[in-house]
């Protein structure tokens, strides 16, 4: 497999891998999850994963320390993460 070629639109891109579609998908400050979740400008994501079935992103501007701009919690069926059950946004 070759090394993808990346060309993020914003200098807070992140890459983010899709297991189902065995590509990289490009994640920005002008791009949103399941449509507009999230509205304001970030420069900022840190994502924990505190069970196998959940996963925490939380949403910065002005970097690691800065202030949090928003939570989103994804919740999934089971350890597969196949399915979602809850998305929830604080």
């Amino acid at each position: 497999m070759t090394r993808p070629r990346i060309n993020p639109t914003t200098k807070t891109a992140v890459a983010v891998w899709n297991d189902k579609t065995h590509e990289y998908e490009m994640w920005d400050g002008d791009v949103t999850i399941a449509g507009n979740l999230i509205d304001a400008d970030y420069d900022f994501i840190a994502v924990t994963y505190p069970a196998a079935t959940t996963e925490v992103f939380t949403y910065k501007t002005g970097g690691v320390g800065g202030t949090t701009i928003a939570t989103v919690t994804i919740e999934y069926t089971d350890a597969t993460k196949d399915f979602i059950s809850t998305i929830t946004k604080t």
